[in-house]
């Protein structure tokens, strides 16, 4: 399957004790695409990713797979800042929301993800 045209297949990663929020966990994920590029800029002008971010033992991948909408900071400095902008969402719907909204802005995208369907979820063990 081929990403859609709102992501471009730009992975982001960030390690653990790199991370602020978001139970300091690793992340790695997708990049949603703005009309300007792969930042989203807020009210500030305060550049964030806009990324998602599958969620570990949650499905078999793919459009199927489970994971986060997350957003990120453009940091320059040595912590990220995490904020999750919805969680347990099939990761087909959130690509589809994404590219029938085309946000522009952070509050945009925010608004977005807000409005993508979760998922219950058993997560397994490995």
């Amino acid at each position: 399957m081929q990403p859609p045209e709102n992501t471009g297949n730009i992975q982001y990663s960030a390690e653990p004790g790199t991370v602020a929020g978001d139970e300091n966990r690793s992340i790695h994920g997708t990049a949603y695409k703005a009309a300007q590029g792969y930042l989203f800029r807020d009210q500030d002008e305060t550049p964030w990713w806009i990324i998602y971010s599958p969620t570990t033992g949650t499905g078999s991948g793919g459009a199927q797979q489970v994971g986060d909408i997350l957003s990120c900071s453009e940091s320059t400095d040595e912590l990220v800042t995490v904020r999750v902008l919805a969680r347990n969402v099939l990761q087909r719907d959130a690509d589809n929301a994404f590219l029938s909204a085309c946000p522009a802005t952070y509050e945009e995208a925010t608004r977005t993800a807000s409005q993508i369907p979760t998922q219950s979820v058993t997560r397994r063990a490995f």
